[in-house]
């Protein structure tokens, strides 16, 4: 007997036909966008999918989509789209009980200027690691005196893109893979890697600046 595996949804209707139905019917479209991919992330390696902005132009009425996963701010949402729409939301009683503090949308507000201005790259956490090059992770990883320097493939994580990886470089540190992993984790502050085939690395493309002494001080003393 052969088996199948699926991943993710079995079967998606195209969003023309969403639309088109939604016209004839004469009620609004909402879509559930979920990430917040106000950016197309395609320049990082990953699929083309249409972007908040692109869903709009296209017809949809309103989306829904969170303001960290791909945004990068705190955890929260968003709701965009028609004017109409967004008011009644805005009006709903559950909007007093669920509204977000002036924190929230400060963060949030930062954030997504970061985009409109185009720097998004220097002042989002995940766009500055999505962004590096590969000669730049090698050479990150050679600064940090790693005797073994690997390419593999690292993920998104979360729901954002599940089944796709992207091209990086990673460092081997020798040595029992778990008495390794348990060794960077009690550091402080710890230093989470991955046990891959055996062996204990951690992925360049993963860490920030401010990471890389913790990381090359835990290796030196190995």
């Amino acid at each position: 007997m052969s088996s199948m595996e699926w991943s993710g949804c079995s079967q998606t209707t195209p969003l023309p036909e969403l639309i088109a139905v939604a016209r004839e019917k004469r009620v609004p479209l909402l879509y559930d966008e979920g990430t917040g991919r106000v950016i197309d992330i395609s320049r990082y390696g990953f699929e083309k999918k249409e972007t908040v902005r692109e869903l709009i132009d296209a017809g949809v009425d309103a989306v829904a989509c969170s303001t960290d996963k791909l945004i990068g701010a705190t955890q929260g949402g968003l709701i965009v789209g028609r004017e109409e729409i967004v008011a009644k939301c805005r009006k709903h009683p559950l909007m007093r009980a669920l509204r977000a503090g002036k924190e929230s949308y400060a963060v949030i507000a930062e954030t997504l200027r970061a985009f409109v201005t185009g720097r998004y790259e220097e002042r989002v956490p995940i766009y500055r690691m999505l962004s590096l090059s590969l000669d730049a992770l090698h050479e990150r990883a050679r600064s940090l005196g790693a005797t073994s320097v690997i390419d593999t493939r690292c993920a998104l994580g979360g729901g954002t893109t599940p089944t796709e990886t992207i091209a990086s470089v990673a460092i081997h540190v020798e040595g029992n893979a778990n008495e390794q992993y348990a060794r960077f984790l009690k550091n402080d502050p710890p230093i989470v890697g991955r046990i891959a085939d055996d062996r204990f690395t951690v992925d360049m493309r993963t860490l920030l600046e401010e990471d890389l002494p913790h990381v090359a001080r835990v290796i030196a003393t190995h």
